[in-house]
């Protein structure tokens, strides 16, 4: 949770004084720690006595995760950044994707309230599929 904040701090400041290599950075790494996070709740969930009270830590921290990214792609970042320029271009289905994420999570964290492993498992599927998506709409490969 202090990740979370200390994240979601840089990015004010650096939206402040318009440094977008720390926000390119300050992205980079709540997406690194999204992909990490899920990987870790697909373990405990396909575990056989699967510790709900660590999936539904786990869970919280991917929505903040997820409301961070969610403003972490203010207008003018993309430069020296692998992010595409549709992005700002056209951010309705951008705004979408990342909305499409969150709402992955939030089943994740439904799913872990229910002891719900098929919940669970649906909130990963979508999230994940969302990322594949994203990266094969928004992000350039070189």
């Amino acid at each position: 949770m202090t990740r979370i904040l200390i994240l979601g701090a840089l990015l004010a400041t650096s939206a402040a004084a318009q440094d977008f290599d720390l926000q390119i950075k300050t992205r980079q790494q709540a997406f690194e720690t999204i992909e990490q996070s899920l990987e870790r709740a697909e373990d405990i969930a396909d575990s056989r006595d699967p510790n709900w009270q660590q999936l539904s830590k786990l869970s919280g921290e991917l929505i903040e995760l997820g409301n961070t990214v969610k403003n972490a792609f203010p207008k003018g970042s993309h430069k020296s950044s692998r992010a595409q320029t549709d992005i700002w271009e056209e951010p309705v289905k951008f705004n979408a994707l990342m909305t499409q994420l969150n709402n992955g999570f939030i089943t994740i964290a439904n799913g872990s309230h229910n002891k719900n492993i098929n919940e669970i498992e649906q909130g990963i599927e979508q999230a994940e599929d969302t990322c594949k998506s994203c990266h094969r709409g928004y992000r350039s490969l070189w």
